[in-house]
């Protein structure tokens, strides 16, 4: 799921300025070199923070998810760094998916 939202994220009508795959830093990438569109793409070996990352240093995609009402107005003009984890499941909506302690800890962390 993770390659799926990569791609949905790289080829948004609205280009994300430095989007590449550089901003997948997922352990799965290791996974994806079958396909031959990643038969190139080298193992994630940093420490994971999330699944993708993307720092919004010109506006583009917090002003998409805003347009397209993801984000509340008052972001427009806000410039943070993402941290998309993916989850899937294939169950109804409903089900409960799980994240692990440091996810969870990054999620409650006031940003400076």
């Amino acid at each position: 799921m993770t390659a799926q939202v990569f791609e949905l994220l790289s080829r948004l009508e609205t280009r994300l300025p430095g989007f590449g795959r550089s901003n997948w830093k997922s352990t799965i990438r290791r996974h994806v070199t079958i396909h031959e569109d990643y038969h190139d793409m080298e193992p994630w070996k940093g420490a994971e923070t999330a699944d993708i990352t993307y720092d919004d240093i010109n506006g583009e995609f917090t002003k998409l998810l805003v347009e397209n009402e993801y984000l509340e107005r008052h972001w427009m003009g806000a410039k943070p760094k993402y941290y998309l984890e993916v989850k899937a499941t294939t169950k109804e909506c409903g089900t409960r998916f799980f994240v692990s302690k440091s996810q969870y800890q990054r999620v409650r962390e006031p940003k400076s």
